[in-house]
């Protein structure tokens, strides 16, 4: 999968409100396109130990 603002979007939407804008804010406010990205699919790794709700209420 690209690692694209764009495709960090997409998977925040799938995610729910809350994580939407937490993706936003890390878009908005990083120096650079890798390190937003970068940011992005390390929140998205968190998949592997903590559920979908438990990542939506930890963006609240």
């Amino acid at each position: 999968m690209d690692h694209t603002p764009e495709t960090a979007r997409k998977w925040a939407n799938e995610m729910g409100f809350f994580t939407t804008q937490v993706v936003e804010n890390i878009l908005a406010n990083a120096q650079a396109e890798r390190q937003e990205v970068k940011a992005v699919f390390t929140l998205k790794k968190s998949l592997r130990h903590y559920t979908k709700y438990e990542l939506a209420k930890a963006c609240q």
